[in-house]
């Protein structure tokens, strides 16, 4: 009975560090944020990782963004226009938004970006 009970024990504490776990992992992430401490967020943070998932849901938002306005054009300037852009994006936009992430996406970006919104409020 004891060996049960223990046993039982032992997996509960388990359960809950496994629980647990996450959130120390974005308390520290938020600590090492108001911080400024690159370092910390570097270890807790795959930023390769993060930059690929970000430069998809850029393209993806670009993507859905382009065919709403195609639904939204009324006069034949606006579509000359839009065609116009959809070219010079696709030549340079790729490389535009590379670059940007690759900047943004940081530790350091993470920081300056958090710094620039506490200067708006």
């Amino acid at each position: 009975m004891r060996i049960f009970i223990s046993t039982i024990i032992s997996l509960l504490l388990i359960a809950i560090l496994v629980f647990l776990s996450p959130l120390y992992s974005l308390y520290k992430i938020g600590t090492a944020v108001k911080e400024k401490d690159k370092n910390t967020l570097s270890s807790y943070i795959v930023w390769p990782e993060i930059q690929v998932s970000v430069k998809e849901d850029v393209r993806e938002h670009l993507k859905n963004r382009s065919k709403l306005r195609e639904k939204e054009l009324d006069n034949p300037i606006e579509g000359v226009l839009e065609d116009i852009k959809k070219i010079g994006g696709t030549i340079f936009g790729e490389k535009a938004i590379d670059i940007a992430i690759k900047k943004v996406v940081t530790p350091e970006g993470v920081i300056k970006l958090i710094e620039i919104s506490e200067k708006r409020n």
